[in-house]
């Protein structure tokens, strides 16, 4: 008692009994492998033939890559070129004042105009 009879024990008349979801579960797990409501699986391509299929465009692809990497180098050093010349802009230059012991902003603007410069032409 208690146990539910499987699929195959069930008489002809209990298994018509069975709920339209049930049945259209059962059917979906009949089905032939590959096909999904009558679509025919795609056909399998090997990696090697799509190669060759683009082998006239095979110099353009490695000169991409190429360049691509350069760019990928090139983008930290703008960057730090970048930080670099707003470190000279936005802190001016101090001197040690020896008079008074320590360290005075000198506001010399040669001096940022110079390292401005210097920062851009790296």
């Amino acid at each position: 008692e208690g146990v539910t009879p499987s699929h195959s024990q069930l008489a002809p008349a209990e298994a018509e009994a069975e709920s339209p979801g049930q049945k259209a579960s059962q059917a979906a797990h009949k089905a032939p492998s590959g096909t999904q409501a009558g679509k025919p699986e795609p056909t399998r391509v090997p990696f090697s033939r799509l190669l060759l299929l683009s082998k006239p465009e095979l110099k353009s692809y490695t000169i991409a890559l190429f360049l691509s990497g350069l760019m990928g180098l090139q983008t930290p050093l703008l960057y730090y070129s970048i930080s670099e010349m707003i470190l000279t802009i936005s802190s001016p230059p101090v001197s040690f004042n020896p008079d008074l012991d320590r360290w005075v902003p000198d506001y010399d603007v040669a001096h940022v105009q110079r390292n401005a410069m210097i920062s851009c032409l790296k």
